[in-house]
């Protein structure tokens, strides 16, 4: 990640998220902002968490890694999003990677000033339990979904939210195929059984599929067969 020097910028997204009011001003001093590209760790599993991360602008994937290695892509997030509040709750190390989906824009703000001035602050602590409480609604409702539907569902539901910007649009940039292990691991199947799904939602006309990437050519039936995107 790189260091944003621009308080202006900065400011426009502290006005923008009304983040102002849930910290003292003593935290705010401390924010910086940070931006990062795809691909780049905003944070690894099992590091020590030294920041929370306000999420302002892009996408990032939440990922978890087994002790089989297997890599499992946990939930997508856009802003306004915080990470690292479950670790600052429970001073552990990060449970999850975090990393960049598109180009990203994050305030870090240190732990150490965080336990130093809004240990006690009521809207911190009012925004920790309204994070956390969102987190675990969202991990129930997906926990649910992935029961009571099947993969063809799933891999719907992840393509609508993969292939749709932060404002709600359709994205018409294709998604690479080389990332079908990736949506593999996201939706709970192997790379082969992907490449099958695939395969069934191009010959319905709902995708089409280029050597190397995916386009999605009909948005209504892929809503139809994906129900709804819980991929949030």
């Amino acid at each position: 990640m790189q260091l944003i020097h621009d308080a202006t910028l900065l400011e426009s997204y502290i006005e923008k998220y009304g983040i102002r009011q849930h910290f003292p001003s003593e935290v705010v001093n401390h924010f910086c902002l940070y931006s990062a590209s795809i691909g780049d760790a905003i944070c690894t599993q099992g590091e020590h968490v030294t920041q929370l991360y306000l999420l302002v602008k892009g996408k990032a994937t939440v990922s978890y890694v087994a002790e089989n290695g297997k890599k499992l892509i946990v939930s997508f997030k856009q802003a306004f999003e915080l990470f690292g509040d479950i670790e600052y709750i429970k001073q552990i190390d990060a449970l999850h990677t975090v990393e960049a989906a598109s180009v990203v824009h994050l305030i870090g703000i240190p732990i150490d000033s965080l336990h130093t001035y809004a240990a006690s602050y009521p809207p911190f602590l009012q925004l920790l339990l309204r994070e956390v409480t969102e987190k675990f609604q969202l991990k129930s409702r997906a926990f649910s979904f992935s029961l009571t539907h099947g993969a063809l569902t799933r891999l719907a539901s992840y393509l609508m939210r993969v292939m749709t910007a932060d404002d709600g649009r359709q994205l018409t940039s294709p998604l690479p195929t080389s990332r079908t292990s990736d949506i593999a691991d996201h939706i709970g199947t192997t790379s082969r059984h992907v490449n099958r799904l695939l395969a069934t939602l191009a010959k319905e006309g709902i995708i089409e599929r280029r050597k190397d990437a995916i386009s999605i050519k009909d948005w209504e039936k892929l809503e139809q067969l994906a129900h709804q995107s819980i991929y949030a």
